[in-house]
């Protein structure tokens, strides 16, 4: 009785207030219970039209209790977050994944992966994030490569591996495979000298580790053996596609990151005024996969923390602000996430210049799911007549009128309102300090 009493004081004290515009209709609590709407917002602008100015510091600085992510590709963002929300008594956590020598934290992925599914998804988000490809005529190489990364991720995560379990130990391993005959690493007793067996774990510590332990899982065994009974030019043709996105991820800069010990935990956002602001590049392909990785692993441990309580819900409500999310770091199955965010106390706030550029990312079907699921939409302008044209149909009115529309000018969508036409929300005037120490 004691534990739901304590949540439900949790529920009543967490909430903020996001203004969307000048108009005070436009200021939203994030009680959703008490408004009957989701806290995701979809916020529509062209470049310059004030994404950034107009909603994502105002957010920041609406942020008083609830917990926050920002993932931006800005500087400006992470210098007004991380003295704004450090005056109101927040812990801040920065994630630098452009310049990784420079983060005070490191983030492993593989320490977060309890279970040979988590080291599954993983892989397959890894695979995902690199492979830009629409269809694949032959999957093969890809379902190979996956399967070869999962299994010897698995083996590291389980503890198999005397040198570590963490992503830089397992990649040290990725670095010796390669397609060779069996008989090249495997010890021949009686034969081979104490020199002899010294060189060949030199040369093929992966090969000698996955002999040892694949038997003692089977699907580390049928993987395995698969891959090194493979025809030569084939098993090569395999081992290479398997080192292709590992190579483009994780990058020397990133494994920087990775061996950054200050790693970062996301139970941290269990705990009350917590923000981790994610630094990233909006235009490193590598980086983009990175991030794409953390957002899968971010959504996955807040479902499954807001599970394992008695309420099946976060002790803090959690907004995730999305900046330039179309830009490159797809997340994995967004379209289905955010349709269950609410349910947990999540939501996301998703800055993009055009519905186009979100279809040209997530395909057209997926996209109106995600705008469906957000129900607040603020349009700040743009040049996108597809975007124009679905606006004009939300308003009603010509489609002359929206292209037109006065820079500063926005519309606001709530779900169970009129739309409303405003003065796009300004900080200025506002004591907003900026130190660049955090960098």
């Amino acid at each position: 009785m004691r534990r739901k009493i304590i949540e439900k004081q949790e529920y009543k004290e967490a909430f903020d207030w996001y203004p969307m515009g000048r108009d005070s209709r436009t200021w939203y609590s994030t009680d959703s219970r008490a408004t009957g709407c989701n806290n995701s917002y979809l916020i529509v602008g062209g470049s310059g039209s004030g994404k950034t100015e107009s909603i994502a510091k105002p957010m920041i600085h609406g942020t008083n209790n609830g917990n926050l992510v920002v993932v931006c590709t800005k500087k400006e963002i992470i210098h007004y977050a991380m003295n704004d929300l450090k005056e109101k008594g927040y812990r801040t956590m920065l994630l630098n994944f452009v310049e990784p020598e420079k983060s005070p934290f490191g983030y492993d992925p593989l320490c977060y992966c309890q279970m040979s599914s988590d080291v599954h998804d993983l892989a397959d988000t890894l695979m995902r994030a690199t492979n830009h490809k629409e269809e694949e005529q032959d999957p093969f190489w890809t379902n190979s490569a996956k399967n070869l990364i999962a299994t010897i991720m698995d083996v590291v995560r389980s503890g198999s591996y005397e040198k570590g379990r963490s992503m830089d130990k397992a990649l040290d391993l990725f670095d010796y495979l390669f397609y060779t005959c069996k008989g090249d690493w495997n010890f021949i007793e009686g034969l081979d000298t104490e020199e002899e067996k010294a060189e060949k774990k030199k040369r093929y510590p992966l090969h000698i580790l996955m002999e040892k332990t694949a038997p003692k899982k089977r699907q580390w065994n049928i993987v395995w053996e698969t891959f090194i009974n493979l025809p030569e030019q084939t098993g090569a043709c395999v081992a290479a596609s398997t080192q292709e996105p590992l190579n483009k991820v994780f990058t020397e800069e990133i494994r920087t990151l990775l061996k950054n010990e200050n790693r970062f935990n996301f139970s941290e956002l269990l705990q009350p005024k917590t923000a981790v602001i994610v630094y990233v590049s909006p235009v490193n392909r590598a980086n983009h996969a990175f991030v794409s990785i953390f957002y899968q692993q971010l959504f996955k441990n807040l479902f499954e923390f807001a599970e394992k309580r008695e309420s099946g819900k976060l002790p803090y409500p959690v907004q995730v602000i999305c900046d330039d999310f179309a830009t490159g770091c797809k997340v994995p199955e967004f379209q289905e996430l955010i349709s269950i965010f609410r349910e947990k106390r999540i939501g996301v706030t998703l800055l993009i210049q055009s519905e186009s550029q979100l279809a040209a990312m997530y395909k057209e079907k997926n996209a109106i799911t995600i705008i469906n699921n957000c129900d607040t939409y603020v349009y700040l302008g743009g040049m996108d007549l597809k975007t124009s044209e679905n606006i004009s149909k939300r308003l009603n009115i010509p489609l002359h009128e929206v292209l037109n529309m006065p820079i500063g000018k926005e519309y606001v969508f709530r779900r169970g309102q009129e739309p409303i036409k405003t003065e796009r929300y300004s900080l200025q005037g506002m004591n907003e300090k900026t130190n660049n120490h955090y960098m």
